[in-house]
């Protein structure tokens, strides 16, 4: 049973790492071989296998503060796991748009699936910038880890809504940093148990 746990642990890093990685590669993706932001077919699949691995990311994310806010951690975890579906939803539809260009995308194939992606599209990056305020404030993450989370999270639509690639680069470095700085804060923590 220990193994198992190590295994997960191991595996949970492992996401830290490689989720934000994916995702700046997925911009990349879109900017180099692309028809620019959200069109493109390898920035679509890389995008989507991101936010499949950011899943991970944040049940372990949102188990930080399951001590101290149990109900938070409940509520956040509904929000970040549902906003990691949300921009998988958003990797389809870029696949879509590249793949299907005279024919409709999930954004266009309906006005109420349209409405409900832009609606609870920015759920993901809102959510993960609350949950970088409240760490910081409940002390359950660093200082530094927490307020590069918050900025991350809430620096994110603001690139990606009106399609600035600068601002997506910037937001992905921003959201990398962030993580490979909790998955060290993790490991040592793991360490010193």
């Amino acid at each position: 049973m220990i193994q198992q746990s190590k295994y997960f642990e191991k595996f949970n890093l492992f996401t830290f790492y490689v989720a934000p990685i994916l995702l700046i590669s997925s911009s990349l993706a879109y900017i180099i071989l692309g028809n620019g932001m959200n069109n493109g077919i390898i920035g679509g699949f890389i995008q989507c296998a991101a936010m499949f691995l950011f899943t991970f990311t944040m049940l372990q994310l949102t188990q930080l503060s399951s001590e101290k806010l149990p109900k938070f951690s409940v509520l956040f975890r509904i929000l970040l796991v549902f906003g990691c579906f949300m921009g998988f939803l958003f990797g389809i539809d870029s696949v879509l748009n590249a793949t299907q260009p005279n024919s409709y995308t999930i954004l266009e194939m309906d006005h109420n699936m349209y409405i409900f992606m832009m609606t609870f599209g920015p759920i993901w990056p809102v959510a993960l910038g609350i949950f970088g305020v409240v760490a910081a404030v409940k002390k359950i993450l660093p200082t530094l880890h927490s307020v590069l989370l918050a900025l991350s999270g809430f620096s994110f639509p603001v690139g990606r809504i009106p399609k600035i690639e600068a601002l997506y680069i910037f937001t992905d470095l921003l959201l990398l940093i962030s993580f490979i700085l909790i998955a060290g804060y993790l490991k040592n923590k793991e360490l010193q148990s």
